[in-house]
């Protein structure tokens, strides 16, 4: 079944406001964290405040329409449980409005395993979120989720959380200081994932199994980087063909124990234009990698690769495939053009004998978001 990944991330802020003659007296009172940071539609969530609050406080959250239930408000905590978000989180402490800058991530997405409830969880990595959730999977009824957490200094963390079918966290484990370049790859109980110039194998408790670096001299940026095919690894190692710095389109080829194979290198195909890898993917037993083009031009490209790594079609074109992670069904290619943020499309190509892609529908004006 295919996923439907909606993003959903909220930030919290609160207001200090004087109370009513008649309500119990709380000077200066704010929300000095959160606990969890990010949580589910059900959760109980805590707001730890800097000051205690009568037991008789009036306290109300509201997400638009939808109220939150509140459990409990004791000594320096409010805890209450999530309900469905529909609009920006309000709060209100005896009839006023309270602001404090807290974030919290509302995680939505909706996962197929067997027996297990339905969550969400955001992918978003703007400047204003401080953690999310970049890719999720379950083996043997217990899930387990990647999850990305970054500082005001722009520093990444890469956790692996292991959870049971309800989501109850049994384990937390950092793999590296940095952001997935990758979903994760997940095969014969282990777990391959891409980091800027690095690939790295884990068990599915978190321990390293080998490691392969690239060279430093690697251009290495795209987010959809790394493909299992014909029992290898494909890596883009250099994204980027460069003639002013001799860099070119580099994939390369890796075996299941990290050990280098071999290397594709792709010419570009434009005399004129710079060109770079977004992705790389499997279409009908094929390696396909998507490029752009700069600059001056909208122009994209696909690069078709055959079983025993010979290139087959290298080509400039109309048809730019710049979503990193598009949704593949046999020959056919679903992805979203997000270049006029007024009119958002689908797009839906396939690729055919001659291993070029044709154009079969574009869904215009999906300002609501895509699905797929």
């Amino acid at each position: 079944m295919k996923k439907l990944i909606f993003i959903l991330s909220l930030t919290f802020l609160f207001s200090c406001s004087k109370p009513e003659d008649n309500q119990p007296s709380i000077s200066n009172v704010v929300v000095e964290s959160v606990t969890p940071t990010y949580g589910y539609a059900g959760d109980e969530i805590t707001f730890n405040m800097s000051e205690n609050l009568p037991s008789n406080s009036n306290v109300s959250i509201f997400y638009g329409t939808e109220k939150a239930i509140i459990n409990s408000v004791s000594d320096r905590k409010v805890k209450f449980t999530l309900s469905a978000i529909n609009g920006l989180p309000e709060m209100s402490l005896n009839g006023k409005e309270v602001i404090n800058t807290h974030t919290f991530s509302y995680l939505s997405k909706f996962i197929e395993c067997s027996g297990c409830k339905e969550k969400v969880y955001p992918y978003n990595d703007s400047n204003d979120i401080i953690s999310y959730i970049a890719d999720t999977f379950e083996i043997n009824n217990t899930l387990y989720l990647i999850r990305v957490t970054k500082d005001s200094k722009q520093n990444y963390k890469t956790y692996l959380i292991n959870t049971d079918i309800n989501f109850n966290i049994i384990k937390e484990t950092l793999l590296f200081n940095e952001k997935p370049l990758s979903k994760a790859i997940v095969e014969n109980n282990t777990i391959v994932l891409n980091i800027p110039n690095t690939v790295f194998s884990f068990d599915l408790n978190g321990n390293k199994i080998w490691v392969y670096t690239l060279s430093s001299i690697s251009q290495q940026s795209s987010d959809n980087s790394i493909l299992k095919y014909n029992s290898y690894y494909y890596v883009i190692k250099s994204n980027i063909n460069d003639a002013v710095n001799n860099l070119h389109i580099e994939i390369a080829k890796i075996d299941h124990n990290g050990k280098y194979i071999s290397s594709i290198f792709i010419p570009n195909p434009s005399s004129t234009y710079g060109q770079w890898a977004n992705s790389i993917v499997n279409i009908n037993n094929k390696i396909v990698v998507f490029t752009s083009f700069c600059c001056g031009t909208n122009n994209g490209g696909h690069v078709v690769i055959d079983i025993n790594d010979k290139i087959l079609k290298n080509v400039m074109g109309l048809i730019n495939v710049r979503d990193s992670d598009p949704f593949i069904e046999g020959n056919s290619v679903y992805y979203g053009n997000y270049a006029n943020i007024n009119n958002t499309q689908l797009i839906k190509i396939t690729l055919d004998a001659n291993n070029d892609f044709k154009t079969d529908w574009i869904k215009d004006k999906l300002l609501g978001g895509i699905v797929v």
